[in-house]
């Protein structure tokens, strides 16, 4: 309750959206989650922890092609942040890309 107050207050505000979607993800509440962590890339579209956030969401749900799209979206963003290299092995793992997933693989232990 108090979360979604907060996010009616501090909608402008990253780290709203991502400790309330932290929690439901928590609470496996990934559909729930999804939703807040794309609301939070809506209003904060350069936010990279956010884009993150929202692709392990989707990946949790077996979205993985939306994830991808979102992991890839972090590291644009911010190119500091390879964490995003890592989910995006992660994922391309998961759909039985092995090549991708080692490219990205080797990206990430690069940096």
């Amino acid at each position: 309750l108090l979360y979604q107050q907060a996010l009616k207050q501090n909608v402008w505000h990253p780290n709203t959206h991502n400790f309330y979607g932290e929690l439901l993800f928590r609470q496996q509440k990934f559909v729930e989650a999804e939703q807040i962590f794309k609301d939070g890339t809506l209003k904060q579209p350069t936010n990279e922890e956010l884009w993150l956030n929202y692709g392990a969401a989707l990946a949790s749900q077996q979205k993985f092609n939306p994830a991808i799209m979102a992991f890839r979206k972090a590291y644009e963003t911010n190119p500091k942040y390879t964490q995003a290299l890592r989910f995006l092995a992660n994922a391309y793992q998961s759909l039985g890309d092995v090549k991708l997933a080692q490219e990205y693989e080797r990206l990430y232990l690069s940096t």
